[in-house]
């Protein structure tokens, strides 16, 4: 059963026994009478293995450290973090404050509900869901899509496509050209500065994927590249 870490406004803020009883999935709730260093570590124990990272923030919020956890959490984990705000008891300089980390989390590409019964239908809908797919958006912007086109599928003359309609990009089908000798590609030495440090940006981060990822593969299966 997938698992969802409730995060967010502790201090006696009451929006974990709303969500709890209507949940279907398990989840950890971190909040104990009292803290401890154990308590900690499992705290960031179930933060790694949780299939699912919730922030809710409310009124009753006295410091500021979740808003820096889900905002690190939606740049390091997007696929798994969902930040919530009940703007019912906040003044409207706070609701202008947490608007603006609400669309930073979603430029990351996490999701952002702004009530939690939204949460509950998005968790719940997931639930019976064993296989995770990647955000669109992070599979294009973080450079999964480019560098599988420029280093796999170009040079065969063909090209997986992105669609963008109406902010919602979705996969589109693979393009064909191989009929043509050179294949596809990106044309990156004669584009503006600004292009170029966007594919270096993006080629660095696969690269120290594929870095970090090769040792844990070959550890637990014995090879990186599944040997055939």
């Amino acid at each position: 059963m997938k698992k969802v870490f409730l995060g967010g406004t502790c201090n006696n803020s009451t929006w974990r026994d709303e969500i709890i009883p209507k949940l279907k999935i398990d989840y950890f709730n971190p909040v104990v009478e009292d803290w401890t260093p154990e308590c900690q570590e499992e705290e960031i124990r179930q933060r790694q293995i949780c299939d699912y990272l919730l922030y809710v923030i409310t009124s009753e919020m006295k410091g500021v450290y979740s808003i820096a956890e889900v905002i690190d959490d939606s740049n390091k984990e997007p696929n798994k973090t969902i930040f919530c705000f009940i703007d019912d008891k906040f003044d409207e300089s706070q609701i202008k404050s947490l608007k603006s980390v609400a669309k930073m989390v979603e430029e990351n590409g996490a999701k952002f509900f702004d009530n939690l019964d939204d949460v509950v239908d998005y968790l719940n809908s997931n639930s019976n869901n064993n296989i995770k797919y990647i955000d669109i958006n992070e599979f294009r912007t973080k450079g999964y899509l480019q560098e599988l086109n420029r280093q796999f599928l170009h040079p065969l003359g063909l090209a997986l496509e992105v669609k963008i309609e109406n902010d919602k990009e979705t996969l589109g089908g693979i393009w064909d050209y191989r009929n043509d000798a050179e294949g596809i590609y990106y044309d990156v030495k004669n584009s503006d500065e600004q292009r170029k440090s966007k594919f270096k940006q993006n080629e660095k981060f696969i690269k120290e994927e594929f870095k970090k990822r090769k040792k844990i593969r070959q550890n637990k299966l014995g090879f990186d590249i599944e040997p055939i």
